[in-house]
């Protein structure tokens, strides 16, 4: 179908069109950071927060649409705001050599906008994760209509560190290794970094800010350790081959071993079944071992303080809070632990405590990224513009108002959800 057929489908249909022209194939679209996916995710985020549309892809060559689906579908899942299924919102409706038109809906009037990237994060134990519109929508619906206490804190942990030698923590008057999980993660730092640029690292690179948001959900708090690292190992696979008696195999970086060469299954070894040749290639793949290994960073007491302010000031400058209830007076606090036995002295660990608070922290100014679509006459082509965080807690209030007026039920005193702008004065005191 020519391109013209696409447009005269869609002029039919009386609906604007968001075009995203491709000058490769479709796969060029699903590459990691690519521009063009996100122009895509950005129309799609507008014409829900809009009246709906279409999206209307031209590539070269349409091929491997499955493979975008698989990577589009879960991001797209997400920007759902109501209860409707994927299939009432995203429809695919038209494919051909060098197009593809998606059809897609508008939300629900009684549910707020929906994000494209919602700034903020939650916890998992081998990270964080993405937030979804209904798990938005639940945390501030809960802010508004019931009591949380916001001074829960964890119980203090003691912890132990010896340089090159396993982290472990004392917890309750019982002493264990330290593991990664929901409520603590550890970075290590390169020793390329020098302490001037340590806090940029921390939040360009570690994404500090991303953690804050996650684990401010976790009610007894959670922290980031950086100077720690995961303990790693190389294993080594060969290519499969029949070999000669006596062969020497190269099984790691530094050492070499003998093996018996066995023709068939090796049946008092399950685990061996050929040995490779000397000339068979061996493929190296770095495996965690789940142990955290104290590295420490060498910090004086002055860069020590240089970085705490520098943290501090961070903070004030990229975070907002949005809640009925004030954030807490110190978000995050920054504690420094000596590392024994290491070779330089001033070596520490440090510590990023964050608080719990009952709303939600984003970790951009200007909280969540969402668009609408607004249409050019003279092309009938659709743009998308920015909605801020106002009006999104207006379309938030809206959808309360609408509900309760549909279903007719009473709800209780409602609270009035605002932003606030961390920390408060008592925060650099």
């Amino acid at each position: 179908m020519a391109t013209d057929g696409v447009w005269c489908v869609c002029k039919k249909l009386l609906l604007p069109v968001s075009t995203i022209v491709l000058d490769s194939d479709l796969s060029d679209l699903i590459k990691k950071k690519s521009k063009k996916l996100d122009e895509f995710f950005k129309s799609v985020n507008s014409l829900i927060n809009s009246k709906g549309g279409y999206v209307a892809i031209h590539a070269s060559t349409i091929d491997n649409i499955d493979l975008f689906h698989q990577k589009v579908d879960e991001r797209l899942q997400r920007m759902i705001s109501d209860f409707s299924f994927y299939t009432d919102i995203f429809t695919l409706i038209l494919k051909d050599e060098n197009h593809i038109l998606y059809n897609v809906k508008p939300r629900s009037k009684f549910r707020p906008y929906s994000a494209f990237d919602f700034k903020t994060k939650t916890s998992l134990n081998k990270g964080k994760g993405e937030t979804s519109n209904t798990q938005v929508a639940h945390v501030l619906a809960g802010e508004r209509y019931s009591k949380k206490d916001t001074s829960k804190r964890g119980s203090d942990v003691c912890i132990d560190l010896e340089y090159e030698k396993e982290a472990t923590i004392c917890r309750n008057g019982w002493r264990e290794p330290l593991h990664e999980s929901a409520t603590v993660q550890v970075k290590a730092i390169p020793g390329s970094i020098g302490n001037k640029n340590l806090e940029q690292y921390c939040w360009e690179e570690i994404k500090l800010g991303e953690y804050i948001s996650a684990f401010a959900k976790i009610p007894e708090g959670a922290s980031v350790y950086i100077g720690l690292s995961e303990e790693s190992r190389w294993d080594t696979k060969w290519d499969s081959a029949e070999g000669s008696a006596g062969d020497v195999l190269e099984v790691s970086r530094s050492q070499k071993t003998e093996w018996n060469v066995w023709t068939e299954p090796n049946t008092r070894n399950p685990t061996l079944f050929f040995v490779a040749r000397k000339s068979s290639r061996a493929h190296e793949k770095e495996v965690k071992t789940g142990k955290i290994i104290t590295d420490g960073i060498h910090i004086n007491q002055t860069d020590q303080k240089q970085f705490r302010d520098s943290i501090y000031r961070r903070i004030k400058s990229s975070l907002i809070y949005v809640g009925a209830s004030k954030p807490p007076d110190n978000p995050i606090e920054v504690c420094f632990h000596p590392v024994t036995n290491a070779p330089c002295c001033d070596t520490y660990v440090i510590q990023i405590k964050v608080e719990y608070y009952s709303g939600l922290c984003f970790y951009s100014p200007n909280g969540p990224e969402l668009y609408k679509s607004t249409l050019d006459p003279s092309s009938s082509q659709l743009t998308y513009a920015d909605v801020d965080i106002e009006d999104w807690l207006t379309s938030f209030d809206l959808s309360i108002k609408g509900l309760k007026d549909t279903f007719e039920r009473q709800l209780p005193q409602e609270k009035d959800i605002k932003v606030f702008k961390p920390p408060h004065e008592t925060f650099f005191h």
